[in-house]
């Protein structure tokens, strides 16, 4: 690379960074620990769910029966703020997407939800809700249940 910038008579400078090793990202302090909390209302775990429930500073994706996602984003862990979603539609919550969501396409049926935890940034609170901002925007509108309007372009006709 260097050689073509050199041969270009163009004034680059050329900086090379590691990133993580192979090592780095396959490594886990323990490789034995178990997968999972266990905590019979973990809304990750008890869903078969991907991801570590107990993240911080992550972004997720809960699952409706029928295939439409809410995309949200959380500095707690994954546990706290899913247990808070079901608890808002358990509640029946006017506030809650999920509540909402069941009230407009399942005739106020309580439908079973899957929470996935899609992934963590750790102390990067900008592209963490970029990373959210990204995934709502490429969501199919009518499969999304985030109602928040900040996330949804209106047009100006």
């Amino acid at each position: 690379m260097k050689e073509k910038v050199d041969d270009s008579g163009l004034k680059i400078k050329l900086i090379e960074k590691a990133g993580r090793t192979l090592g780095e990202i396959l490594r886990t302090s323990d490789p034995r620990q178990e997968r999972g909390c266990k905590r019979s209302d973990c809304p990750v775990c008890t869903t078969d769910g991907k991801g570590n429930c107990k993240a911080m500073n992550a972004t997720h994706q809960i699952t409706c029966e029928r295939g439409d996602l809410y995309i949200g984003t959380t500095t707690r862990s994954a546990f706290i703020r899913g247990d808070e979603h079901v608890r808002d539609l358990r509640t029946k919550n006017e506030d809650s997407d999920f509540w909402q969501h069941c009230k407009d396409k399942h005739n106020e049926t309580i439908k079973n939800f899957k929470m996935d935890v899609l992934e963590t940034f750790k102390g990067d609170a900008t592209l963490r809700q970029i990373s959210e901002a990204v995934r709502i925007e490429r969501t199919e509108k009518n499969m999304l249940i985030n109602r928040k309007r900040e996330y949804r372009p209106t047009s100006s006709n």
